[in-house]
């Protein structure tokens, strides 16, 4: 019988992981990421074989007369099966370039295998045959991943040991290198395809006048470039295709008047903070954060005050 990791959801994330792994989960699209990255577009890993497993791995360990725990949180872990053969493939979405990585995966997987193993009766551990693991990672940052791929690029290797020493290799692949051609499922496909897009354009948004995706797409496509905000500017949006350039020229738009409402607030405190400076000759750090952080409203109430006032303290209540 199959030992598999029965899948609980994770008791605490951000957002944006629940957004990137609840797409991921659906085994469709974790099938045609797989078989794309790894598989040149063959139908290796099949989604109706997949099996959600549980992403949260926990090793306890007594040293020095205490019991340590280490734990760690996959992104996604599926049972898959290949060939008639049990296998964990484990994806993990990154955004950012870390250097760390094939350190990570290696302990993802020992950890997983050390699961496997605890989880036999010991009188069936002689002849125990784990499932094999086996990592990738799907990195949609900006910049272009070079290195490392493998815990020997981040290893200095004594002549003599070269070719001896374990490696450690990290199926690290870049999005923006994906051959779209080679994905079959469509979201996946619009998903890739919006990513590298948006990579590419050079800020005038007629170079993607052609970019509509779903609603939920749209979305991930966001959260994997980084754009928390442009996440929220399109959860907002009550029509579930997206029209990519739309948003952007109005997301850019707003971008724009958040920012000259910010330097005309923060033109607003300095001439007030030089109106207090001049009638004081001193004003504290705690009035000028309490500006600072003060609506438009009382700001401008200030300004009057200012006229009268005798004491930081009645400009203080004015705040309050």
């Amino acid at each position: 019988m199959i030992n598999t990791l029965t899948y609980q959801e994770p008791q605490q994330q951000s957002k944006q992981d629940k957004i990137l792994r609840g797409f991921f989960k659906v085994k469709a699209h974790f099938a045609d990421i797989i078989n794309a990255m790894l598989f040149e577009g063959k139908d290796v890993i099949h989604a109706d074989e997949l099996l959600l497993c549980d992403s949260d791995e926990t090793i306890y360990f007594v040293y020095e007369n205490r019991i340590n725990v280490m734990e760690r949180r996959r992104d996604i872990l599926m049972h898959a099966t290949v060939n008639g053969i049990p296998v964990y493939i484990g994806l993990e979405i990154q955004s950012t370039i870390n250097y760390s990585m094939p350190y990570r995966l290696l302990l993802y997987d020992t950890m997983t295998y050390h699961l496997q193993y605890k989880l036999i009766d010991r009188d069936h551990r002689e002849h125990f045959r784990p499932t094999g693991v086996m990592s990738t990672v799907l990195y949609s940052g900006d910049r272009t991943w070079h290195q490392p791929h493998s815990l020997l690029d981040r290893i200095l290797v004594p002549e003599p040991l070269k070719g001896l020493m374990n490696t450690w290799k990290g199926n690290i692949r870049d999005i923006k290198e994906i051959n779209v051609e080679l994905l079959r499922n469509e979201k996946v496909k619009s998903l890739v395809s919006a990513v590298q897009t948006i990579y590419r354009w050079n800020k005038d948004t007629s170079t993607i006048k052609e970019l509509v995706l779903s609603k939920e797409v749209a979305i991930v496509v966001a959260v994997m470039t980084n754009s928390e905000e442009l996440v929220i500017r399109i959860e907002k949006e009550e029509r579930e295709e997206v029209d990519m350039c739309q948003v952007l020229e109005e997301f850019k738009l707003e971008s724009e008047m958040r920012g000259l409402e910010r330097g005309l607030k923060q033109g607003k405190i300095q001439t007030i903070v030089n109106q207090l400076k001049s009638k004081f000759g001193f004003v504290s750090k705690e009035l000028i954060m309490k500006i600072e952080e003060s609506s438009d409203d009382k700001i401008d109430a200030l300004t009057i005050k200012i006229i009268d006032a005798r004491s930081e303290e009645e400009l203080m209540k004015v705040l309050s």
